[in-house]
């Protein structure tokens, strides 16, 4: 069973640095790299097996250097820094208001287990506010994640 070849779950390693990342400008499609008579290219396919359009290619080198450049800056900037801490941009209240509103509704939930756990609440009673606490909290972070511009919805 160990031996089965339907188990295989390994690929084979991409070779260059951008190969299924790159995508065409024109028609959205997958870029492949390739060498031409004198360098190796990015383009976009339009022969048989290829579903893009043909119009686009770009040399690799200068590519897979603007590309490398642009994340190492960006993971170099203390804006990320920020965000990966959790912590918002001194400049930006629009992100410092919702974080503060999220703590905020984390507080009210251990308030109210709190307050649960004394009895002073029914099972019933304590469904229905955890209920609306917990959709405020999925649309602020839905909001963070949006005023941020990631794709991630927790601080």
């Amino acid at each position: 069973m160990l031996t089965d070849p339907a188990r295989r779950t390994t690929r084979t390693p991409r070779r260059y640095l951008l190969s299924g990342l790159v995508r065409c400008a024109v028609c959205g499609k997958a870029m492949y790299s390739g060498t031409d008579s004198r360098r190796r290219r990015y383009a976009c396919r339009a022969t048989q097996g290829f579903a893009g359009c043909g119009r686009v290619s770009i040399t690799a080198p200068q590519l897979e250097t603007a590309i490398s450049t642009a994340v190492l800056v960006r993971l170099d900037s203390p804006d990320l820094a920020a965000i990966l801490a959790g912590k918002p941009a001194e400049a930006d209240t629009t992100v410092t208001a919702l974080h503060e509103t999220i703590a905020a509704d984390l507080a009210r939930l251990e308030e109210l287990a709190a307050t649960w756990g004394e009895g002073d609440l029914t099972l019933a009673e304590w469904k229905a506010a955890k209920s609306r606490i917990d959709t405020r909290l999925a649309t602020t972070r839905r909001q963070l994640a949006a005023a941020r511009g990631t794709g991630t919805c927790y601080p």
